[in-house]
């Protein structure tokens, strides 16, 4: 206990001139082992860039979903084949927005790349509407 005593003032000063500040997180188990999958997929140096790199990519998203007023983008959808009705009646609704639409199928389902122009919180809209549909396993706004 007395080199702890001795040496708590050096790890004050040192850590007071980290340039990161240290946080603990608690995981369950499955979380924790999704990790470690995806800190060895993204080669992080560690879980701690791992989670620097998260919040950059929620922040991405973030930014996203705050813009206003007029905006163009790029909704991208990946659909199962039997959710391709909703989703042909979602474009038609919001057919004033939509400047052009591509549609491929593949074994796993079907993608869709829609482009669109138009008040940042119609597309919001939109997106959400799809969102919402069960069927749909991914939907994304990209902002230009």
């Amino acid at each position: 206990m007395n080199i702890i005593n001795n040496f708590y003032p050096f790890l004050i000063l040192l850590m007071s001139h980290m340039s990161h500040e240290i946080i603990s997180i608690s995981l369950d188990p499955e979380t924790s082992a999704l990790a470690i999958a995806l800190q060895q997929h993204f080669k992080t140096r560690g879980r701690s860039d791992l989670i620097r790199l998260a919040l950059r990519n929620l922040q991405e998203e973030r930014k996203e979903h705050m813009v206003a007023g007029k905006i163009t983008g790029v909704l991208l959808l990946v659909h199962h084949h039997r959710a391709a009705a909703e989703v042909i009646q979602i474009i038609h609704e919001f057919q004033p927005l939509v400047e052009t639409q591509l549609h491929t199928n593949t074994k796993q389902g079907c993608f869709e790349i829609v482009v669109v122009k138009g008040e940042a919180k119609d597309v919001h809209e939109m997106l959400h509407r799809f969102q919402q549909t069960k069927q749909i396993q991914r939907a994304k706004l990209v902002v230009a």
